[in-house]
């Protein structure tokens, strides 16, 4: 399914989430009702509740209240002031959260919970939360032009399958930009930046997850990371700067590297452990051990049309015990203390064919 298709489908489920109730209301705070709560307490499903602009100093919850809509009109903000978290959803699928600013949770900005599917939350920003901006453990949640900054952990934590994050900007945070924990999630035109962690993990044991079109920018851990457990996911047409450890860091069985681009970092710039298809990536200065390397973890991959710029020590890296590799039509210049192409591995286990590498060992 492909992206287009998958928004698709996220806006009809949400407008039939709206729409199934011919009785359904509009219900305003604080001209009809005082507080948030109070207004989700009185409603029924398939009713809005629009909230005026304004501070409102509580944190709501839905309990067992599926099929509602929490809007705000104008510049809305909902202060936790220390509560628990800034929005909980539990027992209520289909609940749609639409612009409102949440701060100062002592745990998430939003939670929502395993029996709370099909939630959507729209040109949302939370800030100054003690834990997550967004922790979700539910399935079809769809997350689309959300802001979350300054948490003092993951800003955006999505556990469940089948999801949507779409257009987020996670910015300095105390810990992972955006964790994906489960299968068959997109991850499109994020901005991950300062994450004092891992820019972007998908983390887990499920698989045929897509990253696609992201920017990730000064992250102290792995830039971009797909982590070991997890099996067909694919990195395409991303960005990311400033690595202070490995720029994009490919695990997995049957990970899948289309045309990225990664530049400026102290270590590796495309780091492949697995069975890995690469094509059309490229890595810029890199201060070593290479700014590509293929471990020797790697075995039966795929290494096409990929290019190492400005590499500190070795443009390509294949680590001894690499073994049934296809290196092919990449491309290496200015390894400045190293090789641009440096084959550790055992002579003739890999097949190198058709690059463009001017200094070579052996």
């Amino acid at each position: 399914m492909n992206l287009l298709s998958r928004e698709f489908l996220s806006v009809v489920a949400a407008t039939c989430a709206l729409t199934a109730h011919g009785s359904a209301e509009v219900l305003l705070v604080p001209k009809q009702h005082a507080t948030i709560q109070a207004a989700i307490d009185a409603s029924s499903p398939g009713d809005t509740i629009r909230v005026a602009a304004g501070t409102y100093t509580e944190a709501p919850s839905f309990l067992a209240k599926p099929d509602r809509a929490l809007i705000g009109v104008g510049k809305v903000i909902l202060d936790a002031n220390g509560a628990t978290n800034g929005i909980t959803i539990v027992n209520s699928p289909f609940v749609a959260i639409e612009n409102v600013r949440i701060r100062d949770a002592a745990s998430d900005g939003i939670l929502i919970e395993l029996s709370s599917s099909n939630a959507s939350v729209r040109k949302v920003v939370v800030e100054a939360c003690v834990d997550d901006g967004i922790e979700s453990s539910a399935d079809g949640v769809s997350l689309i032009g959300v802001v979350v900054k300054q948490v003092g952990d993951v800003g955006v934590f999505c556990d469940g399958p089948q999801s949507y994050l779409r257009d987020l900007k996670v910015l300095n945070n105390g810990g992972r930009g955006i964790v994906v924990g489960g299968a068959r999630t997109i991850v499109s035109r994020c901005k991950v930046t300062a994450s004092d962690g891992d820019g972007i993990a998908v983390l887990g044991s499920d698989s045929d997850n897509v990253v696609s079109e992201c920017d990730v920018r000064d992250a102290s851990g792995h830039s971009l990371w797909v982590a070991s457990a997890t099996s067909a996911n694919l990195v395409r047409r991303s960005r990311v700067r400033d690595a202070s450890t490995t720029a994009l860091r490919a695990h997995g069985l049957g990970t899948v590297l289309i045309g990225n681009t990664v530049r400026d970092g102290t270590l590796v710039g495309i780091d492949c452990l697995d069975d890995v298809l690469a094509c059309g990536n490229t890595a810029t200065n890199f201060a070593g051990p290479a700014a590509y390397r293929i471990q020797a973890t790697c075995d039966a991959g795929v290494h096409a049309n990929n290019v190492a710029k400005k590499s500190g020590v070795d443009g390509f890296l294949v680590e001894s015990g690499a073994d049934g590799n296809l290196i092919t039509r990449n491309r290496s210049t200015d390894a400045k203390t190293g090789f641009d192409l440096h084959d550790a591995a055992t002579p003739g286990a890999n097949v190198v064919l058709g690059n463009q590498f001017k200094k070579t060992d052996p």
